[in-house]
């Protein structure tokens, strides 16, 4: 029986150490923002909510690495994993720790033009609470675009 629990722990683990190895990195993130911004300068606004929709390409598609778009007033436009929370309203909505994270990424976008932002998310592969930063950026004065990585990266 002790061998099984080991057997099954070292599996688990080794699950776990493969999911990492897979995620994406702090310039893989803001190089998928920046591909997200020709998009945007391209086609403007349509094109772009198309471009992040499309479950058929992987241009916006990369291990855990993905773009959601949001307008200024906190409406989520666009995810890249075809979320359901798309066209709903998370300006107040908090993360674990009760932090406005919706708002201060319309903070920074807004005011700073782009930057990184941290807070605490469901981390998609071990499904408990983690350190995560999203870097986002502004396409103009309404619309905001960003990628997020786990902090561990």
């Amino acid at each position: 029986m002790i061998r099984m629990i080991a057997l099954a722990a070292a599996f688990c683990w080794a699950q776990i150490g493969m999911a990492a190895e897979d995620r994406g990195s702090s310039d893989e993130a803001v190089a998928m923002v920046v591909d997200a911004l020709s998009v945007f300068e391209e086609g403007g606004r349509d094109a772009l909510i198309a471009a992040i929709s499309d479950q058929s390409s992987d241009r916006f598609r990369d291990r855990d690495l993905f773009p959601i778009m949001w307008n200024r007033d906190g409406v989520m436009l666009a995810h890249g994993r075809n979320s359901p929370a798309v066209g709903t309203n998370r300006y107040d909505v908090t993360d674990v720790n009760g932090f406005y994270h919706t708002r201060a990424l319309i903070d920074v976008a807004m005011n700073e033009g782009a930057g990184w932002v941290p807070y605490r998310f469901e981390d998609p592969i071990s499904g408990q609470p983690a350190d995560k930063v999203t870097y986002v950026l502004a396409l103009d004065d309404q619309l905001l675009v960003g990628v997020g990585i786990y902090a561990d990266q």
